[in-house]
């Protein structure tokens, strides 16, 4: 993206990374997976760290990297260059990653974040990159299904800034485009506004900052990799959140609607409630083993700093609330469940009753006819 100068605005160079998660599946075989691509993708590894005190940190198990070379995306008056990453990962997420390279001023910035939210020509190419994918993982899948939920964000990598002294006068003299970048407007935001997008910030130097959004962040930092990587992560663990959460509200209502068939039914039993009560307790591990995968994939105890931009940037879109309501439910699922079972099991002895009581009634009038007691 070439503009010219504006002397009222400090000249940025970088990088913005539109980056769109999607969900392929239960869970990926990530082995099976990268030996069926003709190109076999290598396992994704944090770069070495280059800050002091930082321990080792990773993805347990690592995610298979891709990368395409489908040729440039157009959308307006940009465009992203020839390459387009693919992280998968083995409980099913998908991150398709697209570059756009800036050079510009920061207040031209808004303009191309405003472009992208809810971008439908990346939205389009980037679903057929994950249907391509998917069909070349085949058998790799464990119930292989694209979910129609997506979620797009938007990381501006700015890597050089000209005019603007050091980085701290830069935050504090462009606040109001750093504010309309996160918030994707290209219109004037209030001061609240202004004050709320940029009340917290990470930095590990004097030389770095990470500012984060619902949208999108914004990282000014020469060697933005392994920042990227974290809010990458944050962006694939929302949407399998959220998906995550319609699967239980959808497991909620087909465990209320088998109670309500089971209280309608006839006494004697006929075989399906144990197969509906088998079908609500699978899709209860699935529910909780997912949760698990999605939490526990990427360490950051060791690395103090990434931990504080994995937060700051989880917080942003409130993945501790989609935590809670997860967990809310799938207790919510459990306790259904073990009613039912009490329910189907006090069901299962009265019909046991009911036969001893039949049984004895049968030996009692046997005696009475002629040879019966024989």
């Amino acid at each position: 993206m070439n503009t010219p100068n504006d002397s009222r605005s400090p000249s940025v160079t970088g990088w913005c990374y539109a980056c769109f998660a999607y969900d392929i599946g239960l869970s990926v075989d990530l082995d099976k997976a990268g030996a069926r691509l003709r190109d076999a993708g290598q396992r994704l590894k944090l770069p070495v760290q280059r800050r002091r005190g930082a321990s080792w940190l990773g993805y347990e198990p690592p995610p298979l990297r891709v990368t395409l070379k489908p040729g440039p995306v157009a959308f307006g008056r940009y465009e992203t260059d020839s390459t387009v990453e693919c992280t998968v990962f083995n409980f099913g997420g998908v991150s398709i990653r697209y570059r756009v390279p800036i050079r510009a001023t920061l207040d031209e910035l808004p303009r191309l974040s405003d472009a992208l939210y809810e971008n439908w020509p990346l939205l389009e190419d980037s679903r057929k990159r994950v249907e391509e994918l998917s069909a070349a993982f085949g058998g790799a899948i464990t119930q292989p299904q694209i979910a129609p939920l997506v979620e797009d964000y938007a990381v501006f990598a700015l890597e050089r800034f000209e005019g603007a002294g050091s980085l701290d006068e830069l935050l504090a003299q462009n606040g109001p485009a750093l504010a309309r970048i996160l918030r994707a407007e290209t219109g004037p935001l209030s001061e609240q506004q202004v004050r709320e997008s940029l009340a917290e910030r990470v930095s590990f130097s004097t030389s770095d900052a990470v500012l984060a959004s619902w949208e999108g962040a914004v990282v000014l930092d020469p060697e933005p990799t392994d920042v990227l990587t974290v809010l990458e992560h944050v962006n694939v663990e929302l949407v399998e959140l959220r998906l995550l959460d319609n699967r239980l509200d959808a497991l909620l209502d087909e465990a209320y609607a088998f109670m309500q068939r089971q209280s309608e039914r006839s006494l004697w039993p006929r075989g399906r409630g144990s197969s509906g009560l088998r079908g609500i307790a699978a899709a209860q591990i699935d529910a909780a083993m997912l949760f698990e995968s999605v939490n526990n994939a990427i360490k950051l105890v060791g690395d103090q700093h990434l931990a504080r931009v994995y937060s700051l940037a989880a917080a942003r879109v409130h993945l501790a609330d989609w935590d809670g309501a997860i967990l809310r439910k799938l207790d919510t699922a459990e306790s259904i469940y073990q009613k039912l079972t009490q329910f189907e099991t006090g069901r299962r002895m009265e019909v046991l009753e009911i036969v001893i009581v039949i049984l004895i009634a049968l030996s009692i009038v046997l005696t009475f006819v002629p040879g019966g007691g024989h």
